[in-house]
């Protein structure tokens, strides 16, 4: 008794499939990145630049210059704020986020580091 397909027709299923699984996961991790209105937390950073931006572990959201002043009591503390406007040049890539309201602290949900205060020690 013959088999129904031979042995190069499996190997080119066998392709197929493995390809379109690649296909299928490259298409997911492409839009895990993609960052819009809602709400954010992370430490509130003023860098020596000035600029301000919220470290989430992995994530640095960007505040625009134009807003960022509400935020600047908050410095070195973890907090949540409900982003309206958020713009992304690049996806994968930071946000930029150009309106938002303070909710307030971040929620205590074990998943936020509270520290006194981010220090970086530069040595020249």
């Amino acid at each position: 008794m013959s088999s129904l397909l031979s042995g190069k027709q499996t190997v080119r299923i066998f392709h197929l499939v493995t390809l379109l699984l690649f296909a299928c996961e490259g298409a997911l991790v492409t839009h895990a990145g993609i960052r819009g209105a809602g709400k954010y937390c992370g430490v509130v950073v003023f860098d020596r630049w000035d600029t301000c931006f919220l470290l989430s572990g992995h994530f640095v959201t960007y505040i625009s210059d134009a807003v960022k002043d509400e935020l600047r009591p908050y410095k070195g503390k973890a907090m949540q704020i409900d982003a309206s406007d958020v713009f992304q040049p690049i996806n994968p890539g930071d946000a930029l986020v150009r309106q938002y309201k303070i909710i307030g602290p971040a929620p205590d949900n074990h998943l936020w580091a509270m520290v006194d205060g981010p220090r970086v020690d530069c040595y020249e």
